[in-house]
């Protein structure tokens, strides 16, 4: 079971697959754009539908100082992909190595939050409501928006979690730039907004800078200062900033992509092996697509099977497990699938 990095990092983790979208619940204005607009990029952006096997893959570098004195930093991967859910959306499966070892996945409508689950969390599942759009589906240069929604239980198995949450988004497009990031270079449209968490026991408030690609509306770098002050008297307010940096995405609706090894970082578990001696097998695969992995034996849970292999960016899969080599391609980034030469097959995913 992956633990669940309990931090609000909507306003990122959502931008992964080009924020949100639809149209806001609060009432929007028009202000004056803070950068002067290029003539040579496009005003507009909108995020495009998502289709099944696209992927957004971030680097994060995640720093944070205690009552300004104690800094620690860590640098991970997370990765956000679509798989086909049913007919009122997709479901988004975000995963990631490192210090940032958690899965979420959620049901998005368009570009915006229903609910979903969060893996770590007791199993959790919750709910939006309204539809939770932190940035809409389309952005023009000059406008601003705000919204609001609500973040609840949805069963009880959320008891132990910081639910119930209030969140509140206002923002703006204030200008155009070209940037390049590791994923490449990118006519962008600069959105700066805070969002605010009001949790149980603490507030949380995230003042963002993200640069969304004009073309398929994903964002490819934000940065965010994070404040969290605990309720009541007690405890000192945390500070922390954050860094999204794309390294590789798809996006089928563009017909643009780059596939990177790092999209596959993270655990990975519901293994289901045929014709070997190992069982309740957990695969970490690291940056460079080396697994790590164990499996307890079937005939002795005290005995691990050796596992060795790797995957490369396009999603081949090479693996020897117990001795017998296996063969085979992710299918859509959420799982894998191989075979030996024997017959036999290995099964793996995050779902």
């Amino acid at each position: 079971m992956r633990s669940l990095v309990v931090i609000f990092f909507s306003s990122l983790a959502l931008a992964a697959c080009g924020g949100g979208g639809g149209t806001a619940v609060g009432a929007a204005t028009q202000t004056s754009p803070a950068v002067t607009p290029s003539p040579q990029i496009v005003q507009t952006s909108t995020v495009p539908m998502p289709s099944q096997g696209d992927y957004y893959t971030y680097r994060t570098n995640f720093g944070r100082t205690l009552a300004g004195k104690t800094r620690t930093d860590a640098t991970g991967l997370y990765t956000k992909s679509y798989s086909d859910f049913d007919l009122s959306g997709n479901m988004i499966t975000t995963f990631g190595d490192s210090e940032f070892h958690y899965e979420v996945s959620a049901v998005v409508a368009g570009a915006g939050i229903n609910g979903g689950n969060e893996v770590g969390a007791q199993g959790c599942e919750y709910r939006y409501s309204p539809t939770w759009y932190e940035i809409p589906a389309t952005v023009t240069v000059g406008m601003a928006w705000q919204n609001a929604a609500s973040k609840a239980n949805a069963n009880s198995s959320c008891a132990q979690s910081n639910l119930p949450v209030t969140v509140s988004v206002k923002g703006s497009a204030v200008g155009t730039e070209t940037i390049d990031v590791a994923a490449g270079r990118f006519d962008t449209i600069k959105l700066v907004y805070q969002t605010i968490w009001v949790l149980k026991k603490s507030t949380q408030v995230n003042d963002v800078s993200c640069w969304r690609d004009v073309v398929s509306g994903m964002n490819v770098k934000c940065v965010a200062d994070i404040s969290t002050t605990p309720s009541g008297a007690n405890g000192a307010t945390t500070k922390a900033t954050r860094t999204d940096e794309l390294l590789g995405y798809a996006t089928a609706a563009t017909g643009r992509r780059k596939d990177v090894v790092e999209r596959f970082a993270g655990t990975w578990t519901d293994v289901m092996l045929q014709s070997t001696t190992a069982n309740d097998c957990v695969f970490d695969i690291g940056a460079t697509g080396k697994f790590n992995a164990t499996c307890s034996s079937i005939v002795s849970g005290n005995i691990t099977v050796p596992i060795s292999g790797s995957v490369n960016a396009s999603g081949e899969l090479s693996l020897t497990i117990d001795g017998q080599d296996f063969s085979g391609k992710g299918a859509d980034g959420l799982q894998f699938s191989g075979q030996s030469k024997a017959g036999n097959r290995v099964n793996f995913s995050h779902r």
